[in-house]
């Protein structure tokens, strides 16, 4: 497994359903990439709501 970066913020349950936050540490890893839904639907990632 290759570390990616350090998780800075996570939060499970409740209305806005589980997530989590990572910062990426090299300068080669794209934070960009897919989600996968409830169902097995893959969404692009293209923005956040938060950004640290």
């Amino acid at each position: 497994m290759q570390h990616i970066g350090t998780q800075t913020a996570y939060g499970y349950g409740g209305t806005k359903g589980d997530w989590a936050m990572i910062r990426a540490n090299a300068p080669d890893i794209r934070p960009l990439g897919t989600v996968r839904y409830h169902g097995g639907i893959y969404k692009q990632i293209d923005r956040s709501a938060t950004r640290s």
